[in-house]
């Protein structure tokens, strides 16, 4: 009984290993769609926030037909519902009924 234990504990381990090698893969794809953002013009950071792992972009005025291009090309999709552009940032989800934004973290993103 007791190697099942150590298995299960094992396998426990090496999932929440898996699970944080995971969250700093998501972090990093993040970080790398904002600094393309950042390079790019650097007032549409103002624009981004993190809504769990994916990068969500909300704008009051219609972009050009290059930003939005620029944005496309980062993988950016527009989510008429939302009417926010999002990027998944590589993280597979399915569609929410709710708004996301109420049930994960939302971070925004400054210019230093």
């Amino acid at each position: 009984m007791e190697n099942t234990t150590e298995s299960e504990t094992s396998r426990i381990e090496k999932s929440s290993t898996a699970l944080k090698n995971q969250k700093i893969l998501d972090d990093a794809k993040q970080i790398e769609v904002i600094q393309a953002v950042r390079n790019y013009n650097p007032e549409l950071i103002h624009h981004c926030y993190a809504v769990g792992a994916w990068v969500w972009a909300e704008f009051q005025q219609r972009l050009s037909q290059e930003e939005v291009d620029f944005l496309k090309s980062l993988g950016f999709r527009w989510n008429p519902v939302r009417r926010v552009w999002q990027n998944a940032c590589g993280v597979k989800t399915r569609r929410s009924a709710g708004d996301p934004r109420q049930k994960y973290q939302v971070i925004t993103f400054v210019e230093n």
